[in-house]
């Protein structure tokens, strides 16, 4: 539980493990600009054939999640 009352979970054992979870069924994944690939940070065109895989990756997992009724904020 945080300063404003809100009880979260850490890594829950979901889908693509969210870094923060929320009951009933709030996603929250702090994406890391290398490991997943900012655009803004990074040149595309350098990337590492891992991190394309992990874009693709996390692309699948925001759609698992949302088809399963899950709300996904993803922020960089």
């Amino acid at each position: 539980m945080n300063e404003f009352g809100i009880e979260y979970e850490t890594h829950k054992a979901i889908i693509g493990q969210p870094d923060i979870f929320i009951e009933p069924n709030i996603c929250i994944f702090a994406d890391g600009c290398w490991w997943h690939g900012c655009e803004k940070c990074y040149d595309r065109n350098k990337f590492p054939n891992w991190i394309q895989i992990r874009k693709i990756s996390d692309i699948l997992i925001t759609q698992k999640l949302k088809n399963n009724g899950y709300i996904v904020l993803r922020f960089w």
